[in-house]
């Protein structure tokens, strides 16, 4: 039950209380309902005037609560879509040890309580055509290993569930990026890396004043902007423009071999019990993680 309903039911009792009430004055005192009604003819224009302002506040906020609802309905599916079973995430502006996601999976109490756990690079990028110089801003770039298909459905355009990693050098595009630039199966794609606040400048092996690197790409497969093809850290409601690399190629790429920026949690349950849980999961994911910072790496 949301907000919405509650207030109507609340009002709803709130009416039956006072015709409650006035039937039982009118049972018990008939005379003062004869003279409010007097007064009621008396005055009807005062009463209609009234009755007309009671009647545009009460549309005013009623129309408020629906678009208030509606608009956190919306937001909220919106999250849903782009996180798929991702409830929690543990993420750092340095890379650190992949080592840390690897002894969270294997935590003795986490692990109750989690059915998912995957570590990623994310990065943000710009996506280019090299033939026609077609260009997407604000893509996402993900690095990823086989444990990220157990958050969701990967579909080529076909329908058919992928389940195999990129190669050494190749990509999967979903269908909005793809669109956007104009690219298909078989193409190269041009990726470049251009927001260097998100990870350490010492990956960079050129001048550290020269913060973007580029890189051209086998497009392998085009994937549909639904289920994993249109995860995103956000409750954006707009498709996001995504790029999926394996991990171990975005790692040579950037030359951090070993080196991730994020990890991927799910908890156990379906993608709402998931959610309800995090109040739960979080303390305890928390001190997994202290133990592991404690003798891995104090940059998380």
């Amino acid at each position: 039950m949301n907000g919405l309903d509650t207030i109507a039911i609340i009002l709803f009792i709130c009416f039956l209380i006072i015709t409650i009430l006035i039937f039982f004055l009118g049972m018990l005192r008939p005379h003062t309902i004869i003279i409010a009604l007097r007064y009621l003819k008396g005055h009807m224009r005062a009463n209609l005037a009234l009755m007309a302002a009671a009647c545009v506040a009460t549309a005013v906020i009623t129309g408020s609560l629906i678009a208030g609802d509606s608009l956190e309905r919306s937001i909220t599916e919106a999250a849903y879509d782009n996180l798929g079973e991702v409830d929690l995430i543990v993420t750092s502006d340095n890379l650190f040890n992949i080592s840390i996601a690897q002894d969270l999976s294997t935590h003795s109490t986490l692990t109750q309580e989690i059915d998912g756990l995957a570590p990623v690079i994310h990065l943000v990028g710009v996506v280019s055509n090299p033939d026609s110089g077609a260009k997407a801003r604000r893509v996402n770039i993900l690095g990823f290993e086989s444990q990220f298909f157990d958050f969701g459905e990967m579909l080529s355009l076909e329908g058919t569930r992928i389940n195999s990693l990129p190669g050494d050098n190749g990509v999967f595009l979903n269908k909005a990026l793809a669109d956007e630039v104009g690219l298909d199966e078989g193409d190269n794609a041009e990726i470049l890396f251009s927001d260097p606040d998100q990870i350490l400048e010492a990956v960079f092996l050129s001048d550290p004043a020269d913060t973007n690197l580029k890189v051209q790409l086998d497009v392998e497969n085009i994937v549909k902007t639904e289920g994993l093809g249109r995860f995103q850290l956000s409750a954006d409601r707009n498709a996001p423009f995504n790029v999926f690399l394996s991990l171990e190629s975005m790692q040579k790429i950037l030359g951090v071999e070993g080196q991730i920026n994020t990890i991927l949690v799910s908890n156990t349950g379906d993608e709402r019990e998931g959610v309800k849980a995090c109040s739960r999961v979080t303390p305890i994911l928390e001190s997994a993680l202290d133990d592991a910072i404690g003798y891995r790496d104090a940059g998380l």
